[in-house]
């Protein structure tokens, strides 16, 4: 034989020697025909026996059966947890990748989804742990009598706190009469009143006795008609006044004459609102070229103009102010220069202001007005109607006002103290006859210059724009110094 051939018998004789070599392993199997039964269960032995002689084929393929019969059915109990009626069981195992398990002993069924088929160790018995001990709580101290006084801990139960469940139920509807189904309204004067107050407290917090409002800084008084051209703000400050206006020549007393005034004002501010004018209080120069009686060249002491004045609107969200003001007119100055007509005149005004805001760098706009009625408590001073506007432009936020104003005076009423055919606007009330339904109106530019808030000049050049020559101005220069607090 070749050594081929006998590699062939060496492989034939191993494949045929494979049975004998399974009868060595752990678990024997039993071939059995096709159309055989099954063989019948026995009883488990200790020893597996070896299988009969079988003269058939080597080896023939079908169902395996384990040769090893089934154990006693027992009660296959679910893996999970339970409770023992003595104490929990507690099962284990390491992973089988480091410590697999050990095999079955000879003659016990495994299951891979029950428990093992042996009967269960009995649970190993011990004392269940005593419960510890709880303290009763002890019971609550009662409390003390309402005129007692308990002292506060802090961190503790407020003072004299009632049992829980003793303080009632608060009512659901606390007010039955109130409709629920619909907005509360406000009524309009609530409105009113809110927004006139709106933003008023903030801006007023830290201010000082008698000291003016500064919430609307960004404001410049009028220059011109100073006696009834008047600031919406409650201020302090001292302001002199000096007024020079040439007379037109037209003037049937004055024919190009001249006139003048220098004095002052004071304002005194009690409050955010409230306040007090002296808006005249100073002398009167006259220099006509046709004196007569009346109107002689002298200069005196002229009538005193004061009165209260009260801001009912500072709106600083929007830049707004408005006030009003009656203005006492007391005759009390010198004849020679017509300071005393009639026995009383009485100004109610309202003014206003609201300040405009330019894109940046642009600056800003502020808007000032004023109207009033003169009347004449007997019939000897003329009686007449005045507004005055203001409007300046605040270059570039800095503390140049460059401004225009406009002056409008109506005489509704002439007096009966003098007959001139002439008024004296807001400088002298000569109270002369046949002036009625004359009309006065003049245009100025000037400009206003802050040092600072408490320290700023104002001037303005002023001329009539209607052809009139029965009134003392024909050109006014007006300049002004304030002093504010």
């Amino acid at each position: 034989m070749t050594i081929r051939q006998l590699r062939w018998m060496a492989t034939l004789g191993l494949v045929l020697g494979l049975p004998a070599i399974s009868a060595a392993e752990e678990v024997v199997w039993r071939a059995v025909r096709h159309d055989a039964a099954p063989a019948a269960p026995v009883a488990a032995p200790v020893d597996v026996a070896p299988p009969p002689a079988w003269s058939g084929p080597v080896a023939t393929l079908g169902r395996p059966v384990a040769i090893v019969p089934s154990a006693p059915a027992t009660a296959v109990e679910p893996v999970g947890y339970r409770v023992p009626a003595q104490g929990p069981v507690v099962r284990g195992q390491a992973p089988e990748s480091l410590f697999p398990p050990p095999p079955p002993p000879p003659g016990a069924l495994v299951s891979l989804t029950s428990e093992a088929a042996a009967p269960p160790l009995p649970p190993i018995p011990y004392p269940a742990p005593a419960p510890a001990p709880v303290a009763p709580f002890p019971d609550p101290a009662p409390p003390p009598p309402a005129s007692t006084v308990v002292p506060h801990v802090v961190g503790g139960p407020p003072d004299n706190l009632p049992p829980p469940g003793a303080a009632p139920f608060p009512d659901p509807s606390p007010n039955p009469s109130v409709a629920l189904d619909r907005p509360i309204g406000t009524s309009w004067w609530d409105k009113a009143t809110g927004w006139c107050t709106w933003g008023d407290k903030s801006d007023c917090s830290h201010r000082a006795k008698f000291q003016s409002d500064h919430a609307f800084d960004f404001l410049a008084s009028p220059v011109t008609n100073p006696f009834f051209f008047e600031d919406p703000r409650a201020l302090t400050e001292v302001r002199p006044i000096f007024t020079y206006q040439s007379a037109p020549s037209g003037n049937p007393i004055f024919r190009g004459g001249h006139s003048e005034f220098f004095g002052t004002q004071a304002r005194v501010a009690f409050t955010e609102r409230l306040s007090l004018v002296v808006n005249e209080f100073g002398f009167v120069s006259l220099h006509p070229n046709s004196p007569t009686p009346d109107v002689q060249q002298n200069t005196g002491f002229g009538e005193i103009k004061l009165g209260p004045k009260y801001t009912f609107l500072r709106n600083t969200a929007t830049g707004t102010v408005a006030a009003a003001g009656l203005t006492f007119e007391l005759p009390a100055g010198s004849h020679a220069v017509s300071q005393d007509t009639g026995s009383l005149g009485f100004d109610p005004y309202v003014t206003f202001g609201q300040h405009f805001r330019l894109p940046s760098g642009f600056g800003s706009l502020n808007l000032l007005g004023a109207m009033g009625y003169s009347f004449s408590a007997d019939n000897k001073r003329s009686e007449f109607f005045h507004t005055s506007w203001h409007l300046d432009y605040n270059v570039a936020n800095t503390n140049f006002y460059p401004l225009i104003e406009l002056n409008y005076f109506h005489y509704t009423n002439g007096g009966k103290a003098r007959d001139l055919g002439m008024e004296g606007a807001d400088l002298v009330n000569f109270g002369s006859t046949n002036v009625g339904e004359r009309n006065l109106l003049n245009m100025a530019f000037g400009l206003r210059y802050k040092f600072s808030e408490n320290v700023q000049i104002g001037g303005a050049f002023e001329w009539p724009i209607l052809n009139h020559h029965d009134t003392l101005s024909d050109v006014r220069f007006t300049f002004d110094v304030i002093f504010r607090y």
